[in-house]
């Protein structure tokens, strides 16, 4: 089922106008592909967020065969996909090839590489057309709060326009930013005011969390307990059609 879903995502993205992409396939990270092919988790890691970041129009088409478990690399860590067909297309620019399945080795993938591939394939949902499809992808993205959705979240926040959705992406931002160790006091601080106005289970348990975390100083300053900041949400409104 999730392979099935990954092979869907694939054809929505490629909906996506080319105007919604984070920036020019140009300013690809000419590494991005290479750590993808890479045998070391913590590598593949950096490929995906790479990848995500840089607006390559395959970036969601490599990612979702990735997730599917499509994704193959030989020994000079080229990446190909796998067809349903059995044959195999090279994942930087879709173009079919003659290699054999016998010189190739599937991607690996462990519990760290899998949320960073959920945070990416919801990084670029972001800036898809419609309003709920960006709406979901705001809300996995704060499920994950992953601060590399941190680029992504800025560029679709500065295009956002439908109120609805402005604010779950910017409950998204807040919940990264709490994960992130680069995060400065006063950002801090904001997210912990957005994410106490959301005051839903989610909203307590990074809250929780962070009192722990290097963030701890900003959530104690910004509210004295986690109870404080889990006050129910006001109604928030409906994404347009």
């Amino acid at each position: 089922m999730q392979r099935l879903a990954g092979w869907l995502l694939i054809v929505a993205l490629a909906l996506v106008p080319a105007t919604g992409r984070a920036q020019s396939a140009d300013d690809t990270s000419p590494g991005a592909f290479a750590a993808l092919g890479s045998n070391r988790f913590d590598q593949v890691r950096e490929g995906i967020e790479q990848l995500t970041a840089s607006g390559h129009p395959r970036a969601a088409a490599v990612i979702a065969a990735l997730q599917a478990g499509h994704l193959y690399t030989d020994a000079d860590h080229a990446l190909f996909i796998k067809q349903d067909d059995g044959s195999f297309v090279t994942a930087e620019t879709g173009a079919a090839t003659d290699i054999m399945a016998s010189g190739l080795k599937p991607v690996r993938v462990n519990n760290a590489v899998r949320n960073a591939i959920d945070a990416a394939l919801g990084s670029l949902r972001l800036f898809a057309s419609s309003p709920a499809v960006r709406l979901d992808a705001a809300e996995a993205v704060f499920k994950s709060h992953d601060p590399a959705a941190l680029p992504s979240l800025a560029k679709a926040l500065a295009k956002e326009t439908d109120p609805a959705v402005k604010l779950r992406m910017e409950q998204a931002r807040a919940a990264a930013l709490l994960s992130s160790a680069d995060a400065g006091e006063a950002d801090r601080l904001a997210a912990v005011a957005v994410l106490r106005a959301r005051g839903d289970n989610d909203s307590r348990s990074l809250l929780a969390s962070s009192r722990s975390g290097p963030w701890r100083r900003a959530c104690s300053t910004g509210c004295r307990s986690v109870r404080c900041c889990c006050s129910p949400p006001p109604a928030s409104p409906s994404p347009s059609a």
